[in-house]
Formats: structure tokens, sequence, C-alpha cells
């Protein structure tokens, strides 16, 4: 069981996320693998990669205790796929992460509707790992379905009876 660390394939650096990890990768689930993308990185404690094809990647997830990503909606998805609520620090436009705060968005909504773990700042990185792995522990222990999988299989549950219900 692994760490999973991803800041996706944008241009603008990421540096602030994985200067946060690098600080704390001796306390993480070990190996720590990191997808550094564009940011270069490299730390002796982690497994440091630029990016991964889709079956890696999918393993990674896969077999992770914990993911650590950016608030892409692409890694978010795929580590609620594997049953995992990841912990996410979204980019920031005035960091010069991100062209937008379409990150800060999606974060809010992850947060609100607890598919993620929201943190802002490497002082909060630490904790957040921490109740990651309480959380996935016990999800992993249940094994169910994860939310997201769920919450599309509502939205299309809902969208067939209408469409039933519009038949003559």
């Amino acid at each position: 069981m692994t760490t999973v660390v991803l800041v996706g394939n944008s241009k603008e650096p990421f540096k602030r996320l994985l200067d946060a990890v690098a600080q704390i990768a001796s306390d993480l689930p070990q190996p720590v693998v990191v997808q550094y993308g564009n940011t270069p990185f490299g730390n002796p404690a982690c497994q440091c990669h630029a990016f991964f094809d889709r079956d890696t990647l999918s393993s990674l997830i896969e077999s992770s205790r914990v993911v650590i990503c950016h608030a892409g909606a692409g890694c978010v998805i795929d580590a609620l796929r594997a049953g995992r609520i990841p912990v996410v620090m979204p980019r920031r436009r005035a960091l010069g992460e991100v062209i937008d705060d379409h990150q800060s968005e999606f974060a809010a909504v992850l947060l609100e509707t607890q598919k993620a773990i929201v943190v802002h700042d490497a002082i909060d990185l630490q904790d957040g790992v921490s109740k990651a792995l309480t959380i996935n522990k016990r999800s992993n222990s249940t094994r169910a379905e994860p939310p997201l999988v769920m919450l599309v299989r509502d939205v299309l549950r809902a969208i067939s009876l209408e469409v039933e219900a519009k038949r003559p």
C-alpha cells in the first residue's frame, strides 16, 4: 500500500504541493510515488515520475492507502472510483499555479459533498492525510461502492425514470 501524489499535467508549476509532500514524506505510507508533471521535483524519500500511462496510474491508485492530489477532476474521480477519499490541495491563480480558480471552486464542492479532504496549505497536509487514512481504512473494510459511482447511478436512474414517465 502506497501514497500516491498527483499534480496533473498543467503547464503551470505546483511546487507548493510537492514541497508540502517532501516535508512529510517519511511519515506517509511507503513508498511515496509522486507524479510531478511539469514541475521539476526530486526527493530521495519519493519515487518520482513526470507522468504515468493510464493503466499504471489506475493500478497505483487502486493499491494506494492515500491519494494526495491537486483539485483536478480526473485524479479525484480516479481516487473515488478506487474507493479512496483523496486529500486535495487546489491550485491557486494568485500563486501562478493555474490560469483561473476553477480548482478552488471544485474543491469547495468536494468539501461540501464530503468527496475529498481539502487542504489549502502545507501546514494542514499531515492532518488531512491522517483523516484520509482513517476514512479510507473504514471504507476499505466495508468496500462499499465509491460515492461518485453511487451519485452517477442515482442521477442516471432519475433521468431514466423521467424519460419513462414522458413516454405515451
